[in-house]
């Protein structure tokens, strides 16, 4: 398996919190459920995975904007795409289905 180019997660600032949060998510986890940002199911296999690699923990709320710990699991490459979460790549952005979160709609008195 390549190491990662940026480094442990204890370089990273993430470290032994975050690796066991990533194994509480990975054993919660069912094989062949799709991941949030692409839609391709997801495997705790990396070979099965779509781009061969293992899955990686994220913070649904980013680290740079106030998040703590790890709440999903993506594929790598979604996750490393999705950055700090201001390049989201979901379908829901892709298609502009935004139906979905309508409970976070807010109303506005004019």
């Amino acid at each position: 398996m390549a190491r990662d180019p940026r480094g442990t997660t204890t370089q990273r600032k993430l470290g032994w919190r975050h690796q066991q949060q990533r194994k509480r998510l990975l054993a919660k986890h069912k094989d062949g459920e799709p991941c949030t940002e692409c839609g391709q199911p997801m495997h705790r296999d990396p070979t099965r995975n779509p781009d061969q690699r293992a899955l990686h923990a994220d913070h649904t709320r980013a680290r740079a904007h106030g998040g703590h710990l790890a709440d999903r699991l993506l594929h790598a490459t979604c996750n490393e795409r999705r950055g700090d979460g201001t390049r989201n790549t979901s379908t829901e952005d892709i298609t502009n289905d935004h139906s979905r979160n309508r409970h976070l709609w807010t109303r506005l008195d004019w």
